[in-house]
């Protein structure tokens, strides 16, 4: 079958990596692919459409003035008519949005849903617009089963539904490894240390402030505990300011962004997940493949993944004294810290399979009438 794989992105982002590793397993299995991809202003190569390239997958990308710019349905309307795809797979509003347009052309949209977040009114507004375009889709994936109950109760068909779990490719996540001895330089001087790692956009919804206010508590009681922060994003002087604030700042590194991935959990003996909201993230499968235990609220597709006190520890959102408790727990005992990696990992291989995942929506993308 063709596939024509739309994402408005200009960036690798989480959902991006996804749609690239189900685009390259597909291609492997004989399927067709071409990724469509945003951008806003002078057309040029972006990291989206590189990353893409490199892979050898075949991208397009269809150009905006400005947001909810018209003329990006005609411009979709000529790749339709020029690729001739059997399946249209919508990631994202915008591609909701489009979602209709292919169908009047004969194509099946297969949507694929990555959750809710609630920073702001204008994402919620996308999400209520999302939403009600999903409810026209020939098929609708979700990352989490809860997501799922969520669109049904918004009046989107039950029968058109289906929960298929994130997946990480561990050899590629292997082959970010930079080398760099990152442990060394985070930890300084104290061979000790317990190294918690958040890896994320400095975003409200990812919930770094949280993070640190939890932190600032178990730090308190864990002096082994040091915490690395990793990425970037419009709350990143915020939450230094926060550190100030709190009088960790000796205890808190801002790493900055990376992309050397197996590097950075090298470096870590612990990944949490601060959430306010979330769909599957990324890093909680490459951190179970990495072995390295997690803690995480309990957010969207999470429970999905992490059996609490097996495969990780789950706490609830929004409380920092809960989060505080689990990281200090997880730094004072080490075995617990072994065991729950190990079952992560032998977990995420089993379930999280890059190629099980792409056959899977391979199947759905068949059965839908």
């Amino acid at each position: 079958m063709r596939w024509l794989i739309f994402l408005d992105t200009d960036h690798l982002s989480g959902p991006a990596r996804l749609a690239l590793d189900f685009a390259v397993a597909a291609r492997a299995m004989g399927e067709d692919i071409l990724a469509l991809g945003l951008v806003r202003g002078r057309p040029a190569p972006t990291a989206f459409s590189r990353a893409f390239e490199a892979a050898g997958i075949p991208v397009k990308l269809l150009r905006e003035r400005f947001r909810f710019d018209p003329a990006i349905v005609g411009q979709f309307q000529r790749v339709i008519e020029r690729f001739k795809p059997d399946v249209y797979q919508s990631h994202g509003y915008k591609g909701s949005f489009l979602g209709r347009f292919a169908q009047r052309r004969g194509v099946k949209w297969q949507a694929v849903f990555h959750g809710f977040t609630w920073e702001n009114p204008l994402v919620r507004l996308y999400h209520a617009l999302d939403v009600r375009w999903l409810r026209k889709a020939d098929g609708v994936i979700v990352v989490a089963r809860s997501f799922g109950r969520e669109l049904e109760r918004r009046g989107v068909d039950p029968a058109r539904i289906v929960w298929v779990p994130n997946a990480i490719d561990e050899a590629a996540l292997r082959k970010t490894d930079s080398g760099e001895d990152l442990r060394r330089a985070w930890a300084g001087d104290d061979p000790g240390a317990l190294l918690a790692g958040v890896i994320g956009r400095f975003s409200p919804e990812k919930g770094p402030d949280i993070f640190l206010g939890a932190f600032a508590q178990a730090a308190a009681r864990a002096t082994n505990l040091k915490a690395v922060m990793v990425g970037d994003g419009p709350e990143l002087e915020a939450c230094k300011r926060l550190v100030e604030s709190l009088k960790i700042k000796e205890r808190v590194v801002f790493a900055g962004f990376r992309s050397d991935l197996a590097a950075i959990y090298r470096a870590l003996d612990l990944l949490v997940i601060p959430s306010r909201s979330e769909g599957m993230p990324t890093v909680l499968i490459e951190t179970m493949l990495m072995g390295v235990p997690a803690i995480s609220t309990d957010v969207g597709a999470v429970p999905d993944a992490i059996e609490n006190d097996r495969t990780g520890l789950i706490v609830p959102a929004l409380n920092e004294a809960a989060l505080a408790d689990a990281m200090e727990k997880m730094a004072g005992d080490a075995e617990s810290r072994k065991r729950i990696a190990e079952a992560a990992g032998h977990y995420a291989r089993e379930r999280f399979s890059v190629e099980q995942r792409a056959r899977e929506i391979i199947e759905l993308g068949r059965g839908m009438r």
